[in-house]
Formats: C-alpha cells, sequence, structure tokens
C-alpha cells in the first residue's frame, strides 16, 4: 500500500473486518510539524476502507507529551483536511460516535426513525380508480432539503421516487397526481 508504513497495515486489517478506529493523537505518531502530512495516506486508506467504523478524539487535554503543545482546534481542522467531504466528517463525528457508544439508547441524541419498506407489497384488494392518499411526507436529501436543528426525531430520506415506487406497488392511492 503507498504511503502506508507496514506497521499500519494490521490496524487496517482490523478496521476492514469491522473493529472501530478512533483518528486521535497526530502529534503523537508524527515526527513532522502539523498537518502531519506522512500520516494522511494512512488516513485515507481507513476512511476508504470503512468510513462507518472510525471515530474523532481531541486527545486533550494532551498529557505526557515533549513537544509543543497543540492547539485542539488546529487538530479539528486537520479532520477537514484528512477527510473532504463533509458527510464522511459528520459521520465520523456525529452518526459514528451516536451508533458505537449508543447516544440514541441513553436519550442523548435526536433519535433517527426507521428507513420506509424498501419492498412493500400490494394491498390485498385493488383500490378503486381514483383512490388518493392524502396524507404523506416527502423528505430529503439533506444536502438540498436540511432538517431544523431544534427537531424531535429525524425522518429518513422519503423520496419522490421512493413514494413512486410505493404506488408502482398498488399500494399508495392516486400518486401519479403527485407533481414534482
Amino acid at each position: 500500500m503507498t504511503g502506508v508504513q507496514p506497521c499500519a497495515l494490521p490496524i487496517l486489517r482490523l478496521v476492514r473486518q469491522g473493529h472501530w478506529v478512533k483518528l486521535s493523537g497526530a502529534y503523537r505518531l508524527s515526527e513532522q510539524a502539523p498537518p502531519y502530512p506522512e500520516l494522511k495516506p494512512f488516513v485515507t486508506q481507513l476512511v476508504a476502507a470503512r468510513p462507518d467504523r472510525i471515530v474523532w478524539a481531541s486527545d486533550w487535554p494532551h498529557v505526557f507529551i515533549k513537544r509543543p503543545m497543540p492547539n485542539t482546534t488546529d487538530l479539528l481542522d486537520l479532520l477537514a483536511d484528512w477527510v473532504p467531504d463533509e458527510a464522511t466528517r459528520n459521520r465520523i463525528l456525529v452518526d459514528n460516535p451516536a451508533e458505537l457508544y449508543d447516544f440514541q439508547g441513553c436519550g442523548l441524541m435526536i433519535p433517527k426513525c426507521q428507513q420506509p419498506d424498501p419492498n412493500p407489497w400490494p394491498p390485498r384488494f385493488k383500490p378503486p380508480p381514483g383512490a388518493t392518499d392524502t396524507h404523506f411526507h416527502i423528505f430529503g436529501p439533506d444536502k438540498t432539503y436540511p432538517l431544523v436543528a431544534d427537531r424531535r426525531f429525524t425522518p429518513p430520506d422519503a423520496s419522490v421516487e421512493s413514494y413512486m415506487h410505493l404506488h408502482r406497488t398498488g399500494g399508495a392511492g392516486a400518486a401519479q397526481q403527485l407533481r414534482h
């Protein structure tokens, strides 16, 4: 693997197997000054391997180091350099810790709603012509239609396309009246 030290290969293997990895303490691993360029290839491979199994930590208050004290906000900015994709960064900073530490189970996070069934089945009866579903919700994508911050729950993406798929099974009434 280009740019990755052989001692890092077991970590890559473990993350690929589904073990959790914490991005932390770059200043402890690097011989160079920030932004610790020799670590970027390794972080890039970790993120490419399993972005769903990575969390970030500041390692504050940075005890037992014998070099200049790092600025913690610089370390967070380093994550933006290492993981330029905002959705992946959000996963590392929000979704992954919530899953790893079960924040939802502790009541510390906004609960996520279940995804709609991707494989709906037709109803037992055939709705009559002109039957209309008079109440449905379209959510997302979040980048285009962001949710309010003070919400009580987080709905899954529920696109027009997924609703039309439900309609094609015969289970949603006159969805052909829906306009994009």
